[in-house]
C-alpha cells in the first residue's frame, strides 16, 4: 500500500472511531435508556392487550427500570436528580414486588404462577406504567 493511502486510511479509521466514541457516550447516558424504555413500554402494553400476550416483556421492563436508575445516578445533572432517582427506584421495587406475586422470573424465563393469567400481568403493567408516566414527567431529555 502506498504511504499516502496508509495515512488516509489511518485518518478515516480515527475519524470513525471518534464517531463511535460519541455514539457510545450517548448510549451510556440517561436519555438513551429512557427513550428505549418508552418504546419497550409501548411494545409490552400492546402485546399484553393482544390475543397472544407475551408476559416475558415484564422482565425487560423491570431491568429497564434498574438501568434507568443507574444512568440517572451517573449522568442526570438536573436539580431534581435525587427525587427522580428515588421515584424510579420506588417504581422498580414496587413493580418487582407485584410481579413476584404473578410470575416466576428465575432461570431466564418468565412463567405465570399457578392461577395467574396474562390479563393479571397486564393489569400490573398498566398500573406501573401510570407511575412510570409520573416519573417521565419529572425528567428532561436533553
Amino acid at each position: 500500500m502506498r504511504p499516502g493511502l496508509i495515512v488516509l486510511a489511518s485518518a478515516l479509521l480515527l475519524a470513525g472511531a471518534a464517531g463511535c466514541k460519541d455514539e457510545m457516550k450517548e448510549m451510556s447516558e440517561y436519555p438513551f435508556f429512557i427513550k428505549v424504555a418508552d418504546e419497550r413500554w409501548e411494545i409490552a402494553r400492546k402485546s399484553l392487550k393482544s390475543d397472544k400476550p407475551n408476559v416475558s416483556y415484564v422482565a425487560v421492563l423491570a431491568t429497564d427500570l434498574d438501568e434507568i436508575r443507574g444512568r440517572l445516578e451517573a449522568t442526570y445533572d438536573k436539580p431534581n436528580k435525587d427525587q427522580a432517582v428515588a421515584k424510579v427506584a420506588e417504581i422498580g421495587k414496587a413493580f418487582r414486588a407485584d410481579l413476584a406475586k404473578l410470575v416466576d422470573m428465575r432461570y431466564g424465563k418468565v412463567v405465570l404462577l399457578k392461577g395467574v393469567t396474562a390479563e393479571d400481568v397486564a393489569k400490573t403493567v398498566e398500573k406501573t406504567y401510570k407511575t412510570y408516566l409520573e416519573f417521565r414527567a419529572m425528567i428532561q431529555l436533553d
